[in-house]
């Protein structure tokens, strides 16, 4: 067991120990602030403080782990083992910058709560993040800080084991529009029929009428096929469906529809189903409730897990409203536009609220990439690029790359196309 000794036990030093020492390392350890406890210790043991005690493992702790509230922050840039840094330290410690702090500052997304107090209608952007500064989006940086440190213990102690860990890949399918043409109302497939005719698109009403009649299958139709296709690869499968009664914001399928259920029933019958969250639920906790409550009764197991439809995350008030719902696992995290990591890691963590300066019982799933960065085959090139350098880092840390794509965008090429070479690759980097 690794004991830290600390000057003082707060729920942020608590909360971020207990992510990055436990679920990341997968290292049992102990806090303590008794200094005849950490010198009869005889296992590996480090401090965590303003000042060593004497000449052990010492990391300097910057303030942010022992206050309450937000406030602006230097977060000045350095380089350890070539690995990017901010909160650094004076020279006594053996690790260049507080590691904890700088890994809380990421995983409590303390950055946007900052934002959001200045502008309470704005939107957070990945160009606004120290990330995003340190030109480190890209990279799982606490995972990697929480490996290198993982070395410097073993250097120090030879208690501590060599490890291996494992990269898992998962993919949540975004279902707001289970049908492209078919299981709408007479009126609505009326509307959007004459929509086409007005617009002159002849080809689309074909198909549309087509499908109507029962002469050819509706293009959004490829759940079977998906699940049939994964399940030989190493890649975890999630359905997201929306099920809110008809939004014109979201375009959606009525939950009322039987047509819904149906699919709803048969894929839930072999693959995990969830909750993609309507555009009224992200409005009303209440109604999103009401919507998990819904789904339960249907597939008649309950549900846990939810998707932010949009992706447009404004926190903590997204996670606030999840946790009103009862809402347990989130899989939002991230940027719909950008390929990266938005709090810093590959690894699920919980929300820490730093309005109660809790811990709360939401787990917090972070996505890499979106099909949102395929817009054009030059966008597609560079997400294939960075992606491969993605996994060639992330391969020997472990951890779990999670791609959120739509049902619209696997169905129809390019898309379809896409997301077949993104299938491959994973597959084979896996061999």
């Amino acid at each position: 067991m690794l004991l830290i000794y600390t000057h003082k036990i707060s729920n942020r030093l608590r909360y971020v120990t207990q992510q990055c020492i436990q679920n990341i390392l997968k290292v049992d350890f102990e806090l303590t602030t008794s200094v005849e406890d950490f010198i009869k210790h005889d296992g590996p043991k480090i401090t965590y403080a303003k000042q060593p005690l004497q000449n052990e493992f010492f990391i300097e702790s910057h303030p942010l782990l022992f206050e309450k509230g937000v406030r602006a922050v230097d977060v000045t840039a350095g380089q350890w083992n070539d690995i990017p840094y901010f909160f650094g330290v004076g020279e006594k410690s053996k690790i260049p910058f507080d590691l904890f702090a700088a890994s809380f500052y990421l995983l409590s997304r303390y950055e946007e709560l900052l934002f959001h107090i200045k502008n309470p209608k704005n939107e957070f952007k990945a160009e606004l993040s120290v990330l995003h500064k340190l030109d480190a989006l890209k990279t799982p940086l606490i995972d990697l800080w929480m490996h290198a440190f993982y070395e410097s213990l073993r250097e120090q102690f030879d208690q501590i084991p060599e490890r291996s860990f494992q990269l898992n890949y998962e993919l949540s399918l975004n279902v707001v529009q289970a049908f492209k043409y078919s299981g709408r109302g007479l009126m609505r497939h009326l509307t959007e029929s004459l929509g086409d005719i007005a617009r002159f698109n002849l080809n689309t009403f074909k198909k549309r009428f087509s499908v109507w009649l029962g002469q050819s299958q509706d293009p959004f139709l490829i759940y079977d096929a998906l699940i049939e296709r994964l399940d030989n690869t190493p890649i975890k499968l999630r359905f997201f469906f929306e099920y809110s009664k008809y939004l014109f914001e979201d375009q959606n399928i009525s939950r009322f529809r039987s047509s819904l259920n149906r699919l709803i029933k048969s894929v839930a019958d072999y693959k995990t189903v969830a909750l993609s969250i309507s555009h009224l639920g992200l409005q009303d906790s209440k109604a999103l409730e009401r919507e998990r409550l819904e789904l339960t009764k249907q597939i008649h197991r309950p549900i846990w897990y939810a998707l932010h439809s949009k992706l447009n995350l404004r926190m903590p008030h997204y996670f606030k409203r999840l946790i009103e719902a009862e809402v347990r696992d989130d899989f939002s995290m991230g940027y719909a536009d950008k390929i990266g990591f938005r709090s810093g890691t590959s690894s699920t963590h919980f929300f820490y609220d730093l309005d109660v300066e809790m811990v709360q019982p939401l787990k917090v799933h972070p996505f890499v990439m979106t099909d949102f960065v395929f817009a054009n085959r030059r966008a597609a090139k560079e997400a294939f690029s960075d992606l491969r350098a993605i996994v060639d880092q992330t391969q020997k840390i472990g951890g779990s790359l999670r791609f959120v794509f739509s049902n619209e965008f696997v169905a129809e090429t390019p898309g379809a196309t896409y997301f077949e070479n993104l299938i491959q690759f994973l597959d084979e980097s896996r061999d």
